[in-house]
């Protein structure tokens, strides 16, 4: 079980940013303001900027987790977890999903990203597909690791840029990384136990061979559909028309936000699109390096 330190009152309250806009937190719950502390710390920023949007998270006497974004009341499917710091990870994932969401002229992506040679590269799949397994990968050959969580695109300058948030991995995940990583993981203090083995979380620089997020919007460059693993890697370039609908799939979109689906199709033109099965995620990056220089 994660030990959750104890954390300073003055973390019942924090902001975060992200391009620009600020997100001012309210949380009671202790496991959430240390998910706080530690995952998202490298996004806080201070409080005297201008505030966009606010969220309060509280947990309720029977362990579940209440949860507002501006007037809105969330729903959680994750909240009723058992497990109270991972309800409170859930919780706090959610709130930024919203928050990203929320910036104006952007459409925000459920996936990780890289720079290549100065160029960003967006990885979309389904969940635990290995994305961030494969954006690491990337990163210990040589592109530049952005993050592994949310994606925000600015649609009129064909940027984007990830949220500052420190890596997670499960158990699942050590026996496909490079020799030396798994035993810094493994020591790594932030961990919950978990039906499936346990859970890292707010992996540190030190933790995974010096790869840490990058909060910088960068020119899109392509975009990497991941759409199952198999015994060998394989790739196709494809067109817009073609993948778009699974890179619709892995967008937060709100329905106050289809309007920008038209925006997201002018950004899209001219970035490149990729198809991948997944095999080894070491000998994977590789080939996709190859693939895009």
């Amino acid at each position: 079980m994660a030990v959750v330190a104890a954390v300073p009152r003055s973390l019942a309250r924090a902001t975060f940013s992200l391009a620009d806009r600020v997100l001012a937190i309210s949380a009671d719950d202790e496991a959430v303001c240390h998910i706080l502390r530690t995952t998202y710390d490298d996004a806080r920023v201070n409080q005297a900027r201008t505030i966009h949007h606010q969220a309060a998270i509280a947990r309720l006497s029977d362990g579940r987790m209440h949860v507002r974004f501006d007037r809105r009341t969330l729903g959680l499917t994750d909240a009723a977890s058992t497990i109270p710091l991972l309800s409170a990870y859930y919780a706090v994932k959610e709130v930024f999903a919203r928050f990203a969401s929320a910036v104006p002229r952007g459409v925000a992506f459920y996936g990780a990203a890289v720079a290549v040679n100065g160029s960003a590269v967006l990885i979309l799949g389904p969940t635990s597909i290995g994305k961030t397994l494969f954006a690491l990968h990337l990163a210990w050959q040589g592109a530049t690791f952005l993050g592994d969580e949310t994606a925000l695109l600015d649609t009129p300058a064909g940027t984007l840029r990830a949220l500052a948030r420190k890596p997670s991995l499960r158990e699942g995940a050590l026996g496909l990384l490079p020799p030396g990583i798994p035993e810094r993981i493994t020591e790594a203090p932030h961990a919950v136990q978990t039906e499936r083995g346990r859970f890292w979380y707010a992996l540190a620089p030190g933790q995974l061979g010096g790869v840490a997020p990058l909060d910088k919007p960068l020119h899109l460059r392509a975009v990497c559909v991941i759409r199952d693993r198999a015994p060998a890697f394989s790739i196709r370039r494809a067109d817009l028309a073609d993948v778009l609908p699974s890179i619709m799939q892995r967008a937060y979109i709100r329905p106050s936000q289809l309007a920008q689906i038209s925006g997201l199709r002018r950004a899209m033109r001219g970035v490149a699109q990729y198809e991948v099965s997944l095999s080894d995620p070491q000998a994977s990056a590789a080939a996709f390096l190859r693939e895009l220089a």
